[in-house]
């Protein structure tokens, strides 16, 4: 089966692994606040199943306790660094605002961006710890390494014990890379579990919002 994921997880700090749970409405409406869903609508719920990959016209939020998830085409690809969202989804105007805006509004938390389309073997990944960024690496095999910044991570050295991160990229095989960071949110890989029962609010754009406007379709 391919797999396509493009989310953000926020987990603050003693909050623990990214478990089901209900929503909790507070905390939504704190992140509904942000310029990122200005112009959407609410519309429905669904889990995170389906909607980890969202379509280009809708955002997903999920928030549990003191984690979040928000799934949305653009967001996570532009949390890796300006040259990740050049060469992935093209240049966004307003991006640097919106991820302050994110970082304010998550200034304590740890953030785990995750981007895989294993299609097109496009994959990546990033770890903000409490504004500041530690890890940033993300490819295709078309296109080679795009950023590899920061130290390895722990869930990294199990990949990479014996080869390269070109390696990995190159043959296509960097879908294993993000499975592993996925342990950070998760407790285990997400390929590996049965389902993904988070509930989740999805809001829909009134119109094309912007960094459709811009980018156009993904």
């Amino acid at each position: 089966m391919g797999w396509k994921m493009s989310a953000v997880f926020v987990m603050e700090e003693g909050a623990g692994l990214m478990v089901p749970g209900p929503i909790q409405e507070p905390q939504l409406e704190e992140i509904e606040s942000i310029r990122l869903l200005k112009g959407y609508n609410k519309i429905r719920y669904a889990l995170l199943d389906e909607v980890i990959y969202p379509d280009k016209s809708e955002i997903a939020v999920g928030v549990y306790g003191n984690n979040a998830i928000l799934c949305h085409w653009a967001l996570p690809v532009a949390l890796m660094g300006d040259r990740s969202m050049r060469k992935i989804v093209g240049r966004v105007k307003g991006a640097e605002d919106i991820k302050r805006e994110f970082f304010e509004l998550f200034s304590s938390a740890q953030v785990l961006s995750l981007v895989l389309h294993s299609a097109v073997n496009l994959w990546g990944y990033c770890l903000y710890d409490k504004g500041r960024l530690r890890r940033s690496a993300a490819g295709a095999s078309d296109i080679g390494l795009v950023v590899n910044e920061g130290v390895l991570l722990p869930e990294e050295r199990v990949i990479l014990e014996n080869a390269t991160i070109d390696d990995y990229n190159s043959k296509g095989q960097g879908v294993e890379l993000v499975f592993e960071m996925s342990r950070r949110v998760f407790g285990e890989r997400i390929d590996e579990m049965r389902s993904l029962e988070h509930p989740m609010v999805i809001y829909q754009a009134k119109k094309r919002h912007f960094f459709e406007r811009l980018c156009g379709n993904r």
